[in-house]
């Protein structure tokens, strides 16, 4: 089925029946299709438990990693991964450190 724009405005809700039945439903200006109208997949979401047993077959066990560097959750320091040196340099600035040099640093308590 091929419709104008126009006719397409008018029938939507057909149109819109017509594509969950299957049929091919084409949208077109000037003579020249610009849309296909077509039944969504039905989304099955995230499979938790197979991400987790992939990651067991993988053996990518997170609690054997190391936890993520400290400069991962510093906004600085994305700032800066990301090209933006003028933005990270005011965040800095902002708050008194540079990234890396945070002021209760667990890792210079040990080395002490």
């Amino acid at each position: 089925m091929r419709y104008s724009v126009r006719e397409a405005k008018a029938k939507l809700s057909e149109l819109i029946a017509a594509a969950e039945r299957g049929e091919e439903v084409v949208v077109t200006r000037n003579g020249e299709p610009v849309i296909e109208m077509v039944k969504t997949k039905k989304g099955r979401g995230i499979d938790w438990e197979g991400l987790a047993e992939a990651r067991r077959r993988l053996g990518i066990d997170q609690r054997e990693h190391e936890p993520w560097p400290r400069e991962f959750d510093d906004p600085a320091y994305s700032w800066r991964v990301l090209g933006f040196e003028d933005e990270a340099r005011a965040i800095e600035e902002e708050r008194g450190y540079k990234v890396g040099d945070y002021p209760d640093d667990p890792e210079e308590d040990d080395a002490a």
